[in-house]
């Protein structure tokens, strides 16, 4: 998945992670941009889930 920019779907996972402005607005200009768009947003979802799972797995192992 390539867009007109030529930013591949890993630099732009990489800017929206690293909170960088252009990457937003490459993403708000790129109609072609909205399925990456919803692969970013899931792919932060389970990193967040996944976040959430080991924080409580591990809070049980060491008993705090």
């Amino acid at each position: 998945m390539k867009a007109e920019t030529n930013e591949t779907f890993l630099d732009r996972l990489a800017g929206v992670i690293s909170l960088k402005r252009p990457t937003y607005e490459t993403l708000q200009r790129d109609p072609a941009a909205t399925p990456q768009s919803w692969l970013i947003v899931l792919f932060i979802g389970l990193a967040n889930g996944i976040a959430l799972i080991s924080t409580v797995i591990l809070s049980v192992l060491v008993g705090t």
